[in-house]
């Protein structure tokens, strides 16, 4: 196992461990504010805590959440879908409330969990969490100077009665190579795009201005790889479970990627151990493509604040938006 840096991918797999439907309880009350800076290091947060860590207890039992979620039980909550304006407190809002309500939601993502169906985690740590997932979908979703080459997009779900996040979703454009059985980060799918545009001359570029990604794929990178949009980072708030939300945010994705960014499918990963995740992506049009004997996969440890890597066997799944929607 090793630390991962803030650099490195901290990008949710699909299903790998979407929230139990339990009861949370917290032993303290806390309230953040905080501003944001490039790096990870100058995060500056001030905390009002009134405890030294807290304790997440649930029920084991309990499937997870999104196995369970029906798309079509009616909703009495009012919710607002809002793509992100990549901000700076929007990023820190989004990271905030992953770890919240995704990380430290189940004990399946700890390094070394304690079987007694608890995750303790001292007020430090948590602050290490946040602020390497923050950084992360900052460098995936936020603002930069110049347009992406690369299309991405969180989305967040808003509670209209609260204007607290229920829910939060991501998708991004990266390149899929066959060959290797291996969706490609999103740096290194950027860094392959611009490579090849940067070796074409003056004539070759102005023939290609306006062109689409997966034109300029097609054209000028290898055969075997290609232009896919990957949904990842699916929370939805334990106050939103059971409404439908998770459907319907992976709805708002399925429509973007057809109508604004032109794609006809839709990839996802999920640990291959998690059945009930994979049973119900299959419900809503999804078909394993191939798995990944030995993925990369993330879990915390609730001691450091930090994320390591570990290994799992990872599927790929994709769905053909051109057949409908959920």
């Amino acid at each position: 196992m090793m630390w991962l840096g803030p650099r490195l991918s901290l990008s949710v797999v699909l299903g790998v461990g979407l929230a139990a439907n339990h009861v949370v309880s917290f032993n303290m009350n806390f309230g953040w504010r905080a501003t944001f800076a490039p790096s990870r290091n100058q995060w500056a947060t001030q905390r009002e805590i009134t405890a030294e860590s807290m304790v997440f207890s649930r029920d084991l039992s309990l499937n997870l959440f999104f196995a369970e979620e029906a798309a079509d039980v009616p909703t009495k909550k009012k919710f607002t879908l809002k793509v992100s304006s990549g901000d700076e407190g929007a990023m820190y809002t989004a990271g905030k409330f992953m770890v919240e309500a995704f990380w430290l939601e189940y004990p399946f993502h700890i390094f070394q969990p304690t079987g007694d169906g608890q995750i303790t985690i001292s007020d430090s740590a948590k602050v290490e969490l946040i602020a390497a997932q923050a950084e992360d979908l900052s460098d995936k979703f936020g603002e930069r100077i110049g347009k992406r080459l690369l299309n991405s997009c969180l989305i967040t779900s808003i509670d209209e009665d609260t204007n607290a996040i229920m829910g939060v979703v991501c998708v991004e454009v990266r390149m899929l190579d066959t060959s290797a059985k291996e969706i490609l980060t999103a740096q290194k799918s950027e860094l392959n795009l611009k490579n090849a545009l940067a070796s074409l001359g003056p004539k070759q570029r102005r023939q290609f201005k306006d062109s689409t990604v997966s034109e300029l794929t097609m054209e000028l990178l290898p055969s075997e790889v290609s232009a896919v949009c990957v949904l990842s980072n699916l929370s939805v708030s334990s106050k939103a479970r059971r409404t439908g939300l998770g459907a319907e945010l992976c709805c708002e994705v399925e429509r973007i990627v057809k109508d604004v960014w032109g794609f006809d499918h839709l990839f996802l990963k999920v640990e291959a151990d998690n059945v009930a995740a994979k049973g119900l992506y299959e419900k809503m049009g999804f078909r394993t493509d191939f798995k990944i004997d030995d993925a990369s996969a993330l879990r915390l440890d609730t001691n450091t604040g930090s994320f390591v890597e570990c290994t799992a066997d990872t599927l790929v799944m994709t769905k053909n938006l051109k057949r409908g929607s959920i």
